[in-house]
C-alpha cells in the first residue's frame, strides 16, 4: 500500500512540475501570438465566464465527492452500485452543464460588460463571440474531470495526472502552428 501511495505521489509531482513548466511555454506562446495590447486582454477576458461555470459545478469538489462514493462501493464488492453513482452524478452534470451552458450562452452580451467594463464596443463584440466559442469546452472539462476521479478512485492516477499537460500542449502546439496566420 505505501508502495503505491508513493508512486502516486511521485506521478502527480512529476505532472505538477511538469504542468507548470508547460503553463510558462503556454503563456510566452499566447504573449508571442497576441502580444500586449487589446486582443491579449479579450482573450484572458473570454475564459473568466467559462471558468467561473466550472469552478461553480466542479472545481475540486467533484474529486472530492466522488472518489469516497465510488471507492466505497468497490471496497464493499459492489461496483454495480459504484457505476450507478457514477451514471447520476454524470448525468445530472451533463443536464446541468448544457442548462447552464445554455444560459451562459444567450446571457453572455448582458454579462461581457461586468467582465470587461474598459472594452470599447468592438472589444465587447469580440469578447461575446470569443466567450460564446470557449463555453462549451466546459461541458467536456467537467465530465472529463469525472472520468479522472473515476480513474484515480481506481488507482490508476498517470492519465488524470498528464491530462492537464495535453491539454497544454495543445494549446503550445495550436499557438505555434496557427499564431503566424493569425
Amino acid at each position: 500500500m505505501s508502495r503505491a501511495i508513493g508512486i502516486a505521489s511521485l506521478v502527480w509531482g512529476a505532472s505538477i512540475l511538469l504542468s507548470r513548466l508547460l503553463g510558462l511555454v503556454r503563456e510566452a506562446v499566447i504573449g508571442r501570438v497576441l502580444g500586449g495590447g487589446a486582443e491579449a486582454d479579450v482573450f484572458f477576458l473570454a475564459f473568466v465566464i467559462p471558468d467561473f461555470l466550472n469552478y461553480l459545478l466542479a472545481g475540486g469538489v467533484l474529486s472530492i465527492v466522488f472518489i469516497p462514493i465510488f471507492q466505497g462501493h468497490l471496497a464493499r464488492g459492489d461496483a454495480a452500485a459504484g457505476w450507478r453513482a457514477f451514471s447520476v452524478i454524470a448525468n445530472f452534470l451533463l443536464a446541468a452543464l448544457t442548462l447552464a451552458t445554455a444560459a451562459l450562452w444567450v446571457a453572455t452580451p448582458a454579462l461581457t460588460p461586468l467582465v470587461g467594463p474598459g472594452l470599447d464596443a468592438a472589444g465587447d463584440a469580440e469578447l461575446v463571440r470569443l466567450v460564446r466559442i470557449v463555453l462549451p469546452a466546459q461541458v467536456f472539462h467537467i465530465i472529463g474531470g469525472l472520468l479522472s476521479a473515476t480513474l484515480m478512485a481506481r488507482d490508476a492516477h498517470a492519465l488524470p495526472a498528464f491530462a492537464p499537460l495535453v491539454y497544454a500542449g495543445g494549446i503550445v502546439g495550436g499557438g505555434l502552428v496557427l499564431g503566424p496566420s493569425l
